[in-house]
């Protein structure tokens, strides 16, 4: 039987449909991203949950690009650099490639997405003659990227937003945030005294933009625009890098800043969709003194983004440093998921009870033979996804010995898998059992 400790260090973070978060934040049921076995973009539940403390070596992968922290047995999906069109990984633990060799290998970084083509619009109650905005799906995708990098919404009278503000300096885009008003069907102006920008008034409209967000640090996108398809998202990230973006001298290289920390998550979320790789940097909050007064400045999120992303790696990197403490992992539909570590983003394996058959490792676990075949020397027992919870079932129904072991036999005659029985299922069963016991002791 393996070591079921396959484990992430506690400085990895998990990509989750609500941002990213420390494993001590997600519980069971959460959802993570992951890659199905088209390589695609995919949210999974979380089935278990693990955590161990551990003393001993631990296996870095950190260049420009990916920085992972694993256990020596943890499993690490990659492709050779030829099979960049294909959908095939191949898994390896940590420790194999602990070669030395400048073997080029490429772990996944980002996953493909198709998403949605339509939007339900909310039902805004107006009580007044306020024109309803035209419903101009690529127009509203594009005001939404520079709201929430630029806009504020204000409140009339009646404490309702009425009034939209799209704050800008440069004539080109002023021109660009009218048209988009002109296509919502609403009359807008440029301003330059108070403040330099585009100001509309539409009851409507401004109360469906105060959903993602009323302030720098609260702006958001909603999971309705996240699930919209490429075409969208691309709309969406090109109005946001106008309002909050910038580039600095690397051909492949554009910054995008935010005080919001949900949008910081969303923004990371369309990078992954759109086939873009972010590198994520925070400026801590500052202290200064103006006039007298203690003035502490808000945490920025710098995301930096490759457009054409790597994810490469070199076994002549890989090293091998001491640990002690917590490390974790999670278990997944797609036994895989997205992580984060010090900024950077990729996929690798997650936690699986394995068996060692003549020295090819397999895991208990129900499987796509289309996507798992040739997996680095893998081979795969039939399903038996619900194995533990029915051993557990038996083991509470048995009285003695002998029923117990009447118990074990229907469940292996079950599966049909006569050679493994005796050699391998057996021992695995009987450590279930142990563990169960144990567990009821307590």
């Amino acid at each position: 039987i393996g070591n079921r400790c396959h484990c992430y260090d506690a400085e990895t973070n998990l990509v989750t449909e609500n941002g990213i978060k420390s494993f001590k934040d997600v519980r069971i049921g959460d959802k993570v991203w992951t890659l199905n076995k088209n390589k695609g973009l995919e949210l999974n539940r979380i089935k278990k949950r693990f955590e161990y403390d551990f003393e001993g070596k631990v296996v870095s992968f950190k260049n420009k690009t990916i920085n992972l922290c694993v256990t020596p047995n943890h499993r690490i999906y990659y492709q050779k650099k030829e099979d960049n069109d294909s959908n095939e990984f191949y898994v390896k633990n940590a420790e194999k490639f602990l070669t030395g060799k400048k073997t080029l290998r490429k772990i996944p970084v980002i996953g493909n997405w198709l998403g949605g083509e339509s939007l339900i619009f909310p039902k805004i109650s107006l009580n007044t003659n306020s024109k309803p905005f035209t419903r101009n799906l690529e127009s509203l995708i594009r005001l939404i990227g520079w709201y929430v990098s630029e806009g504020c919404v204000d409140k009339d009278k009646t404490a309702r937003f009425n009034q939209i503000r799209i704050s800008n300096t440069q004539n080109n885009y002023l021109e660009e945030i009218i048209d988009i008003f002109n296509d919502l069907g609403i009359q807008a102006k440029i301003q330059r005294n108070t403040f330099t920008g585009v100001r509309a008034t539409n009851l409507e409209l401004a109360e469906f933009l105060s959903k993602f967000g009323t302030n720098t640090k609260n702006k958001k996108i909603t999971r309705d625009i996240l699930g919209l398809s490429k075409h969208y998202l691309e709309l969406l990230f090109e109005c946001m890098m106008k309002g909050d973006g910038s580039r600095c001298g690397r051909k492949n290289w554009v910054y995008y800043s935010t005080t919001s920390e949900t949008l910081k998550d969303n923004f990371v979320e369309i990078c992954l969709k759109l086939g873009k790789s972010p590198y994520i940097n925070v400026r801590n909050s500052q202290k200064s003194i103006i006039r007298g007064r203690k003035i502490i400045g808000s945490k920025i999120w710098i995301i930096r983004v490759r457009h054409s992303p790597k994810g490469y790696f070199r076994e002549d990197q890989i090293t091998k440093k001491d640990y002690r403490g917590k490390v974790w992992c999670v278990e997944t539909e797609n036994h895989n998921l997205f992580i984060e570590r010090s900024g950077r983003i990729a996929c690798s394996g997650n936690s699986m009870p394995e068996l060692v058959i003549e020295g090819k490792t397999g895991l208990i676990c129900e499987t796509d033979k289309g996507w798992w075949r040739n997996l680095g020397g893998y081979i795969y027992p039939p399903n038996v996804d619900s194995l533990y919870e029915k051993m557990e079932e038996s083991f509470k129904m048995s009285q003695d010995k002998d029923t117990a072991k009447l118990c074990r036999k229907n469940i292996m005659d079950n599966y049909n898998i006569d050679t493994l029985v005796e050699t391998k299922w057996k021992p695995f069963l009987a450590e279930i059992e142990t563990e169960i016991a144990e567990e009821n002791k307590k």
